[in-house]
């Protein structure tokens, strides 16, 4: 320890548990110790700020704790609209699909033409007559994805 840390650890043995007791009755009791420690770091961090006085220096103490609170308090609720968000999100991705999705898509595809079918299969795999990079070049995915997507759905390329 330095002579310069000496009135910073004065202070702070003198003001640890009144600092503690403040923390304690603005938050709860299992984050009151971190937000200390944290006011302590913040403390030795801004230590040639300290003031001389003694009593001066115990407000500045306790000015750091309030900083350190306020910052706490917009953690926390930053956490709580994130968790809010989260729900809402999963209420909304909970749902599944109607078992007839898509339906109206596979029956338009049923009363085309055979060769509006036959093009509209090589993008889904179903069959199609296409070449992997013909369907590479429909879909604009690279020919390897689409024979990984032709092999997932149960066509498998001559």
């Amino acid at each position: 320890m330095t002579r310069r840390d000496e009135p910073l650890t004065r202070a702070l043995e003198s003001s640890a548990s009144d600092l503690l007791g403040y923390l304690a009755r603005r938050t709860n009791a299992d984050d009151a110790p971190d937000l200390l420690g944290e006011t302590m770091v913040v403390a030795w961090r801004r230590v040639k700020d300290l003031p001389g006085d003694p009593e001066r220096a115990r407000m500045w103490l306790f000015g750091i704790a309030r900083g350190t609170l306020q910052n706490h308090a917009r953690g926390q609720w930053r956490r709580w609209a994130l968790a809010d968000r989260i729900r809402g999100h999963v209420r909304e991705d909970a749902t599944a699909p109607a078992a007839d999705a898509g339906a109206d898509v596979r029956d338009a595809i049923a009363r085309s033409n055979p060769s509006s079918q036959s093009s509209s299969g090589s993008c889904t795999g179903n069959g199609s007559a296409w070449s992997m990079r013909q369907s590479s070049s429909a879909s604009r995915h690279p020919p390897r994805a689409v024979a990984i997507r032709r092999r997932g759905s149960g066509f498998v390329p001559r």
